[in-house]
């Protein structure tokens, strides 16, 4: 069986399991295959950029040299025998993405979320922002931080620190965005709903400054009751003192 492209200047034939394809010098194996409609697949591949072939997803293997190589990177040479959809070279490929995996270091979680001590789900914050989502951004801030108007303004922002967009021009402002989702009142106040379901239990937090509200705020969630004690007349500590001055 035999397909031919339509490339210019072809000059060499080559056979991809079993299918003979004219091609063209400079072309990869990659390439070669597509034209025989032999889907390889890739993950550090995109046409048109430059790719280094670590990945070792897109493995041939090279029946008359008994070897195998990344698809991607190999030029085609004359009378390649190559084989793309073996069971061989699938189990190859898989064990290539094991291994992958193996030694993941969460590059596919974002830096801001893994910066922040909370672990706030930053990104899902921002996309629900940019479409006007107020609500549900301040209830997914919500999940992790007690108090973010107060949060919005104390906070050093680990997060904008690790921040990628600041290698392009300068980091997302997660805090000021963090703060802007607690501005609205009506919304803040959404934030409050507590579970119907009780424990029994009762705890006494003392202290009533950003920390104490905070635990207060998460031990209600949990469905416990919860009593604050504090030496001062109105809460908030040192967040109420320097509000005074």
């Amino acid at each position: 069986m035999s397909r031919r492209c339509h490339f210019d200047h072809l000059k060499m034939k080559i056979t991809i399991d079993h299918i003979t394809i004219d091609v063209a010098e400079g072309m990869t194996v990659m390439q070669a295959a597509e034209l025989a409609g032999i889907k390889i697949p890739s993950m550090c591949y995109l046409p048109g950029h430059t790719n280094h072939p670590s990945c070792m997803v897109c493995l041939v293997k090279d029946l008359d040299k008994n070897s195998m190589f990344p698809s991607c990177a190999m030029p085609v040479a004359e009378g390649m025998h190559l084989s793309a959809s073996s069971e061989e070279v699938i189990v190859a490929r898989k064990e290539a993405l094991e291994l992958l995996l193996s030694d993941h270091v969460g590059d596919c979680e974002a830096p801001c979320r893994l910066s922040c001590p909370a672990f706030m789900n930053i990104p899902l914050m921002n996309r629900l922002i940019a479409e006007d989502k107020m609500e549900e951004a301040l209830h997914v801030v919500r999940e992790e931080i007690a108090l973010p108007l107060v949060l919005g303004y104390i906070c050093p922002a680990p997060c904008e620190k690790a921040c990628r967009r600041k290698s392009i021009d300068q980091p997302v402002s997660v805090c000021l965005l963090k703060r802007y989702t607690a501005m609205d009142d009506a919304i803040l106040k959404t934030g409050l709903e507590m579970p119907l379901h009780k424990s029994g239990k009762r705890v006494a937090v003392i202290g009533t400054g950003p920390a104490g509200l905070a635990a207060a705020f998460f031990t209600l969630r949990m469905g416990h009751a919860c009593v604050l004690f504090d030496k001062q007349e109105k809460a908030g500590g040192g967040v109420t003192v320097q509000h005074s001055r």
